[in-house]
């Protein structure tokens, strides 16, 4: 039994601390060893294993000098890369690999890239190593060529000049072999001038920071005349979600996981949490870290978590995103999500409650909030949210949210077609006030000048808040301090905490601020209408002149 069998038969009888698509990338491996047209190559697949740990070394730190010793789950990627076959070629032409920092990624790409160059079947094997910059692509290939200068097998053929190193400065440029006509290439920036390159492996790193597909599609257009392409896309998670990473590649190798889609030649590996995960829990970090207590250590992800809890912020984002493998919907959270949650008590009923709206004109998130301060001192928040059924399919896909849940939970409602039905929303805001005492609504007006005049001429006195820094500091402020102090009742809302988890604050030099969604991805709209209802809360209200002066100016 080959090392990857062997780990694919641990991930299913739970030896193994994994995620959800572990689990099905090892039952999607063992699946295609069963079928008749699909070929292992045992010896093939042993060969790549033992090719590294014998001419490979490790060149930095406290491995510098040993073996290249292949950790099981590098096993389970390699022996699938290079070991299954039909029809006599390699069964897997395009790998997305998706693993936290610090484990070993770069290493493990440019020993790949190594193994192609010297000892792959390829004929001319021509290696590019792209990223989203030349400086970035070099860390690879400098990696490579600093493993071959402390590889002793290597050295004599750097000596008699059989393998090239080209470098520029502290920084590795290339690698050539001419015995067998192959070369590692950084990818530079400009992508017109390798439209001609004829590359055999493509390896991709920190595909997450890519706003086009334009380097993937320029390697993969290039392979069309080699017998056995690989194209390897090896990156961490970030919050790009709008990208050709999240939205693209990452969405079909996961509905290739799931059965939704079949494609035999994409391998799909990720290593992330499980969406209803806790990221505090320690005991779950190994999902995103398959190395963790080999290149990843536990008290460097107990430091890490600790100023992410201290210091929340963007300190938070890059903990979830760099260590944890977590895609998030922006570079800097507002407010963090252990103090959102402390608020999470359910909403106690109130004598009387002002509300905020904010509409869609199409194919958009819809939100309304009723709140309330107790006499307590406590405010007490109750949101509602629709979405037209049309969009429904494709935004459950692309935004990372638990949308088809939370309409089968009620959370969420739908209106008919691909746009907002307006007059559904102002019939349900008018149902709510026979239900609740509201003194008015106040609404964002640039898509919901209908519903402003409609709620008016029903008696609920509705006005259009302009959604500028000077009109929405305030309320954005109050806010803030409700959840830093402990103040507000929220319910727990999953659609609210999925919102306020898209939320990045935009500070002016005025002192002036706003919320902002980061990516077109990341929705706020349920923010955005509790900020609205909380503007009645900021002045004295018994001042009617002074209601009428904010909105008219």
């Amino acid at each position: 039994m080959t090392a990857a069998e062997e780990y694919a038969k641990g991930v299913l009888e739970g030896k193994k601390v994994v995620g959800q698509f572990i689990y099905q990338a090892a039952q999607r491996f063992l699946d295609l060893l069963d079928r008749e047209d699909v070929f292992y190559d045992i010896v093939e697949a042993e060969r790549v294993v033992t090719w590294f740990e014998k001419n490979l070394k490790h060149w930095e730190g406290k491995w510098r000098g040993k073996p290249f010793i292949l950790e099981d789950w590098q096993k389970f990627i390699l022996q699938q890369i290079f070991g299954l076959k039909r029809d006599g070629r390699r069964l897997i032409t395009k790998a997305y690999i998706q693993v936290a920092r610090k484990n070993s990624k770069t290493t493990f790409s440019a020993g790949i890239s190594l193994f192609h160059l010297f000892a792959d079947s390829e004929q001319s094997p021509q290696i590019l190593i792209g990223a989203n910059n030349e400086d970035q692509a070099k860390i690879c290939t400098t990696c490579a060529a600093n493993i071959l200068e402390i590889s002793p097998n290597f050295i004599p053929y750097l000596d008699d000049s059989s393998i090239k190193v080209y470098r520029y400065k502290d920084k590795c440029t290339a690698i050539s072999y001419p015995q067998k006509n192959g070369r590692i290439e950084a990818m530079s920036r400009d992508l017109k001038t390798k439209d001609g390159f004829n590359p055999s492996l493509g390896i991709i790193d920190e595909y997450h920071e890519a706003d086009t597909p334009g380097l993937l599609n320029v390697m993969r257009s290039g392979q069309g005349a080699r017998e056995n392409p690989l194209l390897i896309v090896i990156t961490t998670a970030g919050f790009k979600k709008e990208g050709p990473c999240y939205s693209q590649l990452r969405r079909v190798s996961v509905d290739i996981l799931a059965g939704k889609k079949t494609d035999d030649s994409q391998l799909s590996i990720i290593y992330e949490l499980d969406i209803n995960d806790n990221w505090e829990d320690s005991q779950l970090w190994r999902k995103s870290n398959p190395n963790y207590g080999v290149s990843v250590f536990p008290h460097y992800l107990d430091e890490r978590f600790t100023e992410a809890k201290n210091e929340g912020a963007s300190k938070e984002v890059d903990f979830k995103t760099k260590n944890l493998n977590t895609w998030t919907n922006a570079s800097t959270v507002w407010i963090q999500d252990h103090l959102w949650q402390k608020s999470k008590a359910d909403p106690q009923p109130c004598t009387t409650y002002y509300s905020g709206l904010d509409i869609a004109v199409k194919r958009d998130w819809s939100a309304y909030v009723l709140i309330g301060k107790s006499d307590d001192g406590f405010y007490n928040v109750i949101p509602y949210f629709w979405i037209p059924e049309d969009t429904v399919s494709d935004k459950a896909k692309n935004e990372n949210s638990n949308l088809l849940d939370w309409i089968d939970q009620g959370l969420v409602f739908t209106t008919p077609g691909n746009v907002t039905d307006h007059d559904e929303v102002a019939a349900f805001i008018l149902e709510k006030r026979a239900e609740f005492t509201i003194n008015n609504c106040i609404a964002d007006g640039a898509y919901c000048i209908s519903i402003i005049n409609q709620l008016n001429a029903s008696g609920l006195e509705t006005l259009e808040l302009p959604q500028t820094p000077t009109k929405l500091t305030q309320p954005t402020t109050l806010l803030y301090e409700l959840i830093m102090e402990g103040k507000m009742r929220h319910g727990g809302n999953p659609v609210l905490r999925w919102m306020i988890g898209n939320s990045v604050l935009k500070e002016y030099r005025s002192g002036l601020c706003k919320i902002e969604k980061e990516s077109a991805l990341g929705k706020i709209d349920g923010i955005d209408a509790l900020i609205n209802g909380l503007l009645p809360f900021t002045m004295p209200v018994e001042d009617d002149n002074f209601y009428v002066a904010l909105w008219k100016n």
